[in-house]
């Protein structure tokens, strides 16, 4: 999963190279924008998941790993 989360981090920051407006850093890209929200987003549902399947253990009684 992490594998392809770096591959589309590439591919946003290779597909989107122009500026941005209005931008304070002039060396900053559309795509750093972007692919920084689209990491963050990422993270809250590792967080998410891995908070989820804590829960299911703790009903179930089991380590989590395997959900």
């Amino acid at each position: 999963m992490d594998e392809l989360i770096n591959k589309t981090v590439m591919q946003i920051k290779e597909n989107n190279t122009g500026p941005v407006y209005k931008g304070k850093d002039p060396q900053q890209t559309i795509g750093d924008v972007s692919s920084k929200f689209f990491l963050d987003s990422q993270n809250s549902w590792k967080e998410y998941r891995k908070n989820f399947c804590l829960g299911v253990g703790s009903q179930i009684g089991e380590d989590t790993y395997d959900y």
